[in-house]
């Protein structure tokens, strides 16, 4: 919250064939994210749809309206039709792990992506899907995107200046995209921002 560029670029990876990772388990995860991190990995072209599920949790402000409007207004029509965005309840995990229990004979990745050591405890997360054999873990990281993160976003979004926050986002919206989506999100955290000053 909000998504930004690296979050698309996974996606639009993913969907295109083009996505690499590999592939780990909970006795593995720091072993493959060491890997992953050094350049071993695979490509992920057997991948036919992708779902990404927004929590229903809140972030500055930034809520899953709010990033549901940027992956539905601006990003959807960048990317290709195998992907389907949910706004679902508050854990997108347990959402996932619903999902994936709804289709038992279908094969799952569940996607983390690590941008250095301090993410290898989000691998964890694969223990959500404990018990679902159709669930693989899988761990990636996009080199050209490892200092997005939606914190410095949000943060950049405050300054206003377009130069400052144009790279937060895919290289395929237009400056007026750009400009709508840093509207909606200055507005929110400056409301968040007021409401904090006024406790």
């Amino acid at each position: 919250k909000p998504p930004h560029r690296g979050h698309f670029n996974v996606v639009k990876q993913l969907a295109t064939g083009n996505a690499t990772g590999k592939e780990y388990n909970l006795d593995n995860y720091q072993e493959v994210g060491d890997e992953i991190l050094a350049g071993g990995y695979r490509t992920l072209n057997e991948v036919d749809k992708v779902v990404v599920f927004i929590g229903g949790g809140v972030r500055d402000n930034v809520d899953q309206a709010l990033s549901k409007e940027i992956w539905d207004t601006y990003y959807s029509k960048h990317l290709p039709s195998n992907v389907e965005i949910i706004a679902g309840d508050d854990n997108p995990m347990k959402e996932a792990k619903e999902y994936a229990k709804k289709y038992p004979e279908e094969k799952f990745y569940a996607i983390t992506g690590i941008r250095g050591e301090e993410d290898y405890t989000d691998l964890k997360r694969l223990s959500t899907f404990r018990n679902l054999d159709n669930v693989t873990g899988v761990a990636l990281t996009s080199p050209q995107d490892k200092k997005i993160s939606a914190t410095s976003l949000r943060k950049a979004a405050l300054d206003g200046n377009i130069d400052s926050v144009q790279d937060f986002f895919p290289k395929e919206l237009t400056g007026d995209e750009i400009l709508k989506i840093l509207d909606k999100l200055k507005q929110v955290i400056i409301a968040e921002m007021k409401a904090k000053q006024l406790e």
